[in-house]
């Protein structure tokens, strides 16, 4: 009679809590970010009128998240043809006095800053929005690293910097998305990494299945509680100058797009002083014998 009993209590309770799993699988999935996730539960009971209405509010939630950062890319795009011709006017005006031109000069770094952070506003909602679908190709990590170095740290020229690149060593990704989180990378270590003096260093290894590009400094390093929150948008570390430039926004699109590639990117302080931001994604030949 036991058996018996279990053998037809056990498919009723499973009719019961499935549902409720369901709808508690969905629910924490949302709350981790995964705007898409459904409960999926069709049954006409409470608790499948309670998953039926999580699944509305889910769905108009997406939908108004979506709407927000189609208009904020819209606004981006917009914003931009008025900057290019401010900056034309700027290379119009022939000042002759000598504080004149200083004060424009100023005012041309401004732009050229404001003109960053339209385009990291920009690329970040593209890449949310899946409209900017990833162009892969080869990309040598030598010309990555060396082109880089070039437009990043050659703002500063006096500060000394070391390369590190393994030969040979490619990846599979889209160049210009790559290239634009090594940048913010970059332009992070020459802001924060001490003063102008004090080294970079940019690697770039084979670690088994993955290239790992990373960039060390020798600045004050990151609070331990804030290695994971420096690639949260508009974070800003308590370690920042004051007088540095910048919104918040480089290395969150760098995790958004190294993340867009399939890697992983981390921060970690290293022994001596200073911090290392290391970005892992997959070799070029390992993503080649897959699609194979």
């Amino acid at each position: 009679m036991l058996l018996v009993s279990l053998a037809l209590v056990y498919p009723l309770s499973r009719s019961i809590t499935r549902p409720i799993e369901q709808l508690t699988a969905a629910a924490e999935a949302f709350g981790k970010g995964h705007l898409s996730a459904r409960s999926g539960v069709q049954s006409e009971d409470e608790v499948g009128r309670l998953a039926r209405s999580f699944d509305e509010m889910a769905a108009r939630i997406q939908a108004a998240r979506k709407a927000e950062k189609e208009l904020l890319a819209n606004v981006s795009h917009e914003l931009r043809t008025p900057l290019a011709r401010i900056h034309v006017a700027l290379e119009l005006i022939q000042a002759q006095d000598e504080d004149v031109r200083r004060r424009l000069a100023v005012v041309g770094e401004e732009l050229d800053e404001l003109e960053r952070l339209i385009a990291d506003v920009l690329t970040t909602s593209r890449l949310e929005l899946a409209q900017a679908p990833l162009q892969r190709g080869a990309v040598s990590a030598a010309r990555l690293v060396e082109k880089g170095k070039q437009r990043v740290l050659a703002l500063e020229p006096e500060r000394p910097s070391e390369t590190n690149v393994q030969p040979g060593l490619t990846v599979l990704a889209d160049e210009a998305l790559l290239a634009r989180a090594l940048d913010n990378v970059l332009d992070n270590a020459r802001k924060y990494g001490g003063g102008p003096h004090t080294p970079i260093k940019v690697d770039a290894r084979r670690d088994g299945g993955e290239a790992v590009l990373g960039v060390s400094d020798a600045g004050a390093g990151i609070p331990a509680g804030e290695l994971e929150r420096i690639f949260d948008p508009f974070y800003r570390g308590s370690t920042a100058r004051a007088r540095e430039s910048g919104f918040g926004l480089g290395l969150a699109l760098a995790r958004r797009i190294v993340e867009a590639h399939g890697g992983t990117i981390r921060a970690t302080n290293v022994d001596g002083g200073g911090a290392c931001i290391e970005m892992r994604l997959p070799l070029f030949e390992e993503l080649s014998s897959v699609a194979a």
